[in-house]
């Protein structure tokens, strides 16, 4: 077992290395090594995903990160890649919406999967309902000092269309000031 386990990440290493030159076919050989070899691993398959993703295969990498969730459920980054493509190539919010909460039960401190939830909710639509969940979602980095600047400018938006305009004021002029002090 700890031979089959090693060669698993010895071939990742490799596929990684096949990758970074551009020969996809054999790292995609060694992706699937590694994965007969350590079959309860996410990371074969994740690789796999993204090596899909470099040859424009979309569907095939929204499985692949699929199999990844199901091989290790308990690992949040994995159901944040997937809310990943989910939102960005397959344009589908919904979906995204679903695997980011899926991570967030896993790890509700990821500050990222956070600020992408927002994002997703706000691409599923403008509802009053999707808009107060964004809100919270932003109001909760807010607080904790882990909101972007991006997501600060947002959460005014939302503010204002929620009628909110004193917040609104509030918000854009604190990330007006934040923008003033970053590099």
């Amino acid at each position: 077992l700890a031979i089959s386990l090693y060669l698993s990440n010895l071939y990742l290493k490799d596929q990684q290395r096949l990758a970074e030159t551009g020969d996809l076919s054999r790292a995609m050989e060694k992706v699937e090594w590694a994965s007969r070899l350590d079959p309860f691993s996410s990371a074969p398959p994740s690789s796999k995903a993204y090596l899909e993703l470099r040859q424009g295969r979309v569907e095939a990498a929204r499985e692949a990160f699929q199999e990844a969730v199901d091989r290790d459920p308990y690992n949040y980054k994995n159901y944040e890649a997937l809310g990943n493509l989910q939102r960005q190539q397959l344009g589908d919010p919904e979906e995204a919406v679903k695997s980011y909460r899926k991570a967030l039960e896993r790890n509700p401190h990821a500050a990222t999967v956070v600020s992408r939830l927002g994002e997703a909710l706000l691409s599923a639509g403008t509802s009053t309902e999707n808009l107060e969940e964004a809100r919270t979602q932003y109001e909760w980095l807010q607080e904790r000092g882990r909101i972007p600047l991006k997501d600060l400018y947002t959460l005014g938006k939302i503010q204002t269309r929620l009628g909110k305009p004193e917040q609104a004021i509030e918000t854009f002029e604190g990330a007006k000031e934040r923008a003033g002090t970053e590099p």
